[in-house]
C-alpha cells in the first residue's frame, strides 16, 4: 500500500496550524528550555524560529497521518480537539505552578 502524495490546501494548512499549537502548548516546558538553551547561542528571533520549526514538522506530519488514516477533514477535526486539550492542560499547569508559588 503506497501513500497519496501531500496536497496543501485550506483544510491542510489549517489542520497542521492545529497540530502544531497542540504540540506547542503540550511541550512547552521542554519548549522553554530548548528556547533558553538556543538563545544563549542565536539571535532571539533565529532560536525562536528554530524552536517551533519541529513542532510545525510534527503537526504537518499528524496531519497527513490522520488525513491518509481516517479520511479528509479528520486531521482538521482532531487537531482541533488536541489543541482544545493541551491548552486546558497548559492552563491546568500554570494554574498549578502559581498556586505552588503562594
Amino acid at each position: 500500500m503506497s501513500l497519496p502524495p501531500f496536497v496543501w490546501n485550506a483544510g491542510t494548512v489549517a489542520g497542521a496550524g492545529l497540530w502544531a499549537i497542540a504540540f506547542y502548548w503540550g511541550f512547552s516546558p521542554q519548549g522553554d528550555r530548548l528556547y533558553k538553551v538556543l538563545e544563549q547561542r542565536l539571535p532571539a528571533w533565529l532560536a525562536s524560529l528554530v524552536g517551533i520549526l519541529p513542532l510545525v514538522g510534527l503537526g504537518v506530519l499528524c496531519e497527513y497521518l490522520c488525513d491518509w488514516s481516517l479520511g479528509k477533514s479528520w486531521g482538521v477535526s482532531l487537531g482541533l480537539l488536541t489543541a482544545l486539550g493541551c491548552g486546558v492542560y497548559e492552563l491546568g499547569r500554570r494554574s498549578g505552578r502559581s498556586q505552588d508559588g503562594d
